[in-house]
């Protein structure tokens, strides 16, 4: 059985100054690019205030900017590399690496959004504006902020995947300033504490700190494929995905995140009744690579208790946030000690990046033509509307060639009691 590189021992939190490239406004102090407290910031003046958002902006920005290079490399290195190269190598790294950063961001953001929403005060429309003005500058930055305003339900430009060209471009303007090398070898340091590499021989799993307890794909039979949706349920986009997998009589895996469980709890009971599987995917997916042992229990344990309570099930499966801390003894025994499997993926369709559907698409089947068995577990996310037509086609992909598409829980039950076909259609 081949190394999977899985990624994701320990991610540093950075803090960086804003960008001079996009002269938005005049910097008047050092700022806290990542994870700065909602309440201190919204006591700071107008001025100081719209500086910050421009820095958080400007820093989501460079942060795609830098992802997207890396995604052009990442597909150029499909033809020739095999996916243990392909996910041991820099690009995927980087672009890993830069997903944790973007999601503090885009989370502080967020935080301020709804902090400012309930009086449509002066931060709210300056927020409102800011975006709006910065997607609004090129192609790229509306890429860069296309995930951001779709999280905020801000009408966003319409998404057209860079040539490179145009990304190299902007690539050579933002590095002429060192703040941007500053993050580009943030992204560097990142990427190299993610690498890592688990062996998973054992055809039988089960709650357990070593490889009989984390699930790659790697394992399963010719022909079995998983899909597998993270960080919702969103109700729009849940919905439209979980209408597609019925119409064509397939069922999935959700990771769900029970802070938006809670809030979506018919959603997810949509997808029970549906015969789909929910696992957790932690409370408020935050990097527990980093977390202490009250955030363990929150983010693990108190998480999926949540989850079994309020839709009435069992949960078999966990998925690290991000994968980071698989490899981390504390946190995979937290996650045994609950009775639960950790799931990875070894088909990543990056979906996450802003980019078409038809690009996720010939990106996810050429990665599945590398898999050793034509079998594994595909990772997409039911928060990006993208996603739900990239997964439509994908799922119409696996109804060919004589591919099997089961749950998680399925495709280990049939595993663990020596079926000599997983995953048969009944």
């Amino acid at each position: 059985m081949p190394l999977l590189a899985l990624m994701m021992a320990l991610i540093l939190s950075t803090s960086c100054g804003g960008l001079k490239s996009f002269d938005l406004a005049p910097l008047t102090k050092k700022r806290t690019i990542a994870s700065t407290p909602v309440q201190p910031l919204l006591l700071e003046d107008e001025e100081s205030f719209t500086a910050e958002i421009n820095d958080k902006l400007k820093s989501l920005h460079i942060y795609h900017v830098i992802a997207q290079k890396n995604l052009l490399q990442f597909d150029d290195f499909i033809a020739d590399k095999s996916l243990d190269e392909l996910y041991e190598a820099g690009p995927y790294l980087q672009i890993l690496a830069v997903k944790t950063q973007v999601e503090e961001i885009e989370r502080d953001l967020a935080a301020l959004y709804e902090a400012t929403r309930v009086k449509e005060n002066v931060e709210h429309k300056i927020i409102q504006s800011r975006i709006r003005d910065f997607s609004q500058r090129n192609k790229l930055t509306a890429l860069s902020l296309s995930n951001l305003s779709q999280r905020l339900g801000i009408e966003a430009l319409e998404i057209t995947d860079p040539n490179f060209k145009s990304l190299e471009k902007e690539y050579n303007d933002l590095h002429a300033s060192k703040e941007f090398q500053i993050y580009e070898k943030n992204i560097e340091h990142l990427s190299h504490l993610m690498e890592m590499k688990i062996r998973s021989e054992n055809k039988r799993f089960k709650p357990a700190s070593g490889d009989q307890g984390n699930i790659t794909g790697d394992e399963f039979p010719a022909k079995v494929w998983s899909l597998t949706f993270d960080n919702g349920p969103d109700e729009k986009i849940t919905d439209a995905i979980l209408n597609n997998l019925k119409s064509r009589k397939l069922q999935a895996t959700f990771f769900q995140l029970s802070s938006n469980s809670e809030k979506l709890l018919n959603t997810a009971q949509a997808l029970i009744a549906a015969g789909m599987e929910i696992g957790s995917n932690s409370h408020s997916y935050r990097d527990l690579a980093k977390a202490g042992e009250m955030r363990l229990e929150k983010e693990i344990s108190a998480s999926t208790g949540s989850l079994e309570k309020s839709l009435k099930i069992d949960i078999q499966f966990f998925r690290l946030p991000f994968g980071s801390g698989v490899t981390i003894p504390s946190i995979r025994q937290t996650i045994a000690r609950n009775n639960l499997i950790h799931v990875i993926w070894n088909i990543d369709s990056l979906d996450w990046m802003a980019q078409s559907p038809d690009r996720i698409v010939q990106r996810t089947k050429k990665l599945m033509k590398k898999t050793a068995r034509d079998s594994g577990i595909i990772l997409f996310h039911d928060v990006h509307d993208r996603s739900i037509e990239a997964s439509k086609e994908i799922m119409d992909y696996l109804m060919l060639d004589g591919r099997r598409t089961c749950t998680i829980g399925k495709i280990v039950k049939d595993m663990n009691e020596g079926y000599e076909t997983v995953c048969l259609k009944k």
